[in-house]
């Protein structure tokens, strides 16, 4: 009984050493993906609704992913730290 304490103190006293774990923004983490390579993958804009008055070029440009701009990558990175 007495090494089962001395065990889960052990185990306690590691996992406070390590600190919290970061959280994950969830709305980012459902909107970007990271790729193998390490950028940031993201859907295009302006396809959810008034498509009508959308030519069919914009819309089929629109259905491809693309990836996030460098002015923005550091802040979704940021937004990703837990995932």
């Amino acid at each position: 009984m007495f090494s089962l304490i001395e065990s889960l103190s052990a185990v306690w006293s590691e996992l406070m050493a390590t600190g919290n774990k970061m959280k994950s923004n969830r709305g980012a983490a459902k909107r970007f993906h990271k790729t193998k390579s390490g950028k940031i993958k993201r859907e295009r804009a302006y396809l959810r609704h008034i498509r009508r008055s959308k030519s069919p070029k914009q819309k089929r440009r629109l259905r491809h992913q693309t990836f996030v701009s460098s002015a923005e990558h550091k802040r979704v990175v940021q937004m990703l730290a837990g995932a």
